[in-house]
């Protein structure tokens, strides 16, 4: 499995994640995304997804690319998903 291909497969987990607890109007950036790949409403909320599947900790750079993706994509709120965690710097 290439690198796109396991990381399609997350997102789309993190997709059928998100509609399971109540998201709705879910959709998939285009290929091109602009640090965003899920596009998804949860109480009136519009929030921009990055999901990020690697096996080391994700550092500032993911938050600051789904930080200018809410912008981008008129949201509310960012929110990265990790499947292996986030390094200090991108906690704080």
């Amino acid at each position: 499995m290439t690198n796109n291909e396991k990381g399609l497969s997350f997102e789309r987990k993190c997709f059928e994640k998100l509609s399971e607890i109540g998201f709705s109007d879910l959709r998939f950036t285009k290929n091109t995304d602009n640090g965003a790949d899920i596009i998804g409403v949860y109480k009136g909320t519009i929030y921009v997804f990055q999901c990020k599947d690697h096996l080391k900790k994700q550092g500032n750079k993911c938050v600051q690319e789904v930080l200018a993706a809410r912008l981008l994509y008129k949201g509310n709120r960012s929110v990265v998903i990790s499947s292996s965690g986030f390094t200090a710097a991108a906690v704080s």
